[in-house]
């Protein structure tokens, strides 16, 4: 954090800057868990799949879920399960 102590107007706007982007971090977090429930849950897996996956740090793992989806003849052959799903690289 931002730390300065001989000018406690400055320091005050920086305290106020750092709750709201904590604030902010806090409502993404919570809606990134809430979509790997959904994807686990979409996957046939119990909505709990993921939970423990990407602990502590889960926000920068998130952003996966953003890669558009591709044809089956686009993904190598390497990237199948024996039961026909794919996973990724």
């Amino acid at each position: 954090k931002l730390h300065f102590p001989q000018e406690p107007e400055r320091q005050s706007k920086v305290e106020q800057f750092y709750k709201v982007m904590e604030h902010h971090y806090g409502v993404l977090d919570k809606a990134a868990y809430m979509m790997m429930q959904l994807i686990a849950e979409a996957g046939q897996a119990h909505s709990d799949y993921f939970a423990k996956t990407f602990e502590p740090y889960a926000n920068n793992t998130y952003r996966l879920i953003m890669y558009p989806n591709r044809e089956i003849k686009d993904i190598p052959k390497g990237a199948f399960l024996q039961d026909g799903r794919s996973r990724s690289y």
